[in-house]
């Protein structure tokens, strides 16, 4: 049972990290933003390549330091990111 919990965690915490990067590209887009000029709006916080990978879903644990930089540089909330 725990082996069939620890797996369905997975896979939410995967939909999850996946629903994150697609959102973050679509407010993104709709702000008219290269992933160049959303790193430079992060305060150089974060590279393009890096936003990238956390656009993709490549990066498993973006961390909340992150969303919240990432929500604020897009003029959204962490809600509608995640």
């Amino acid at each position: 049972m725990l082996c069939c919990q620890a797996g369905l965690s997975q896979i939410c915490y995967n939909l999850l990290t996946m629903n994150l990067g697609e959102n973050i590209k679509k407010y993104r887009l709709k702000a008219g933003l290269s992933r160049e000029k959303l790193a430079f709006k992060c305060g150089g916080k974060f590279s393009s390549a890096h936003l990238l990978r956390v656009e993709n879903g490549q990066v498993k644990n973006p961390g909340i330091e992150m969303v919240k930089i990432i929500a604020k540089a897009l003029n959204v909330s962490i809600d509608q990111l995640v």
